[in-house]
C-alpha cells in the first residue's frame, strides 16, 4: 500500500498536464495519481471522486483539482 495517493477530476488534459508537471519538480518520489473524466461517464464531482478513491490503493488519497500549480 503506497502512504498516499492522488485523484483529479480531469475536464481539460492540458492543464490536468501542468499540474502533473509542477508536482514532478518537487515530489520525489512522485505519487500514483489518478486521472477521473467524469464527463464522459456522465457522472457529478462526487460520483467521479468516489470512482477514483474506490481504484487507489493507499494509507492517504488526496483530491487535487486539475488546476493546482
Amino acid at each position: 500500500m503506497n502512504r498516499y495517493a492522488l485523484v483529479s477530476l480531469v475536464n481539460d488534459t492540458a492543464q490536468f498536464e501542468g499540474c502533473q508537471e509542477s508536482l514532478r519538480r518537487i515530489a520525489d518520489p512522485f505519487p500514483e495519481w489518478l486521472k477521473v473524466e467524469p464527463n464522459k461517464n456522465g457522472w457529478n464531482a462526487a460520483q467521479g471522486l468516489n470512482h477514483g478513491i474506490d481504484q487507489l490503493n493507499a494509507e492517504w488519497i488526496i483530491c487535487l483539482h486539475q488546476d493546482v500549480l
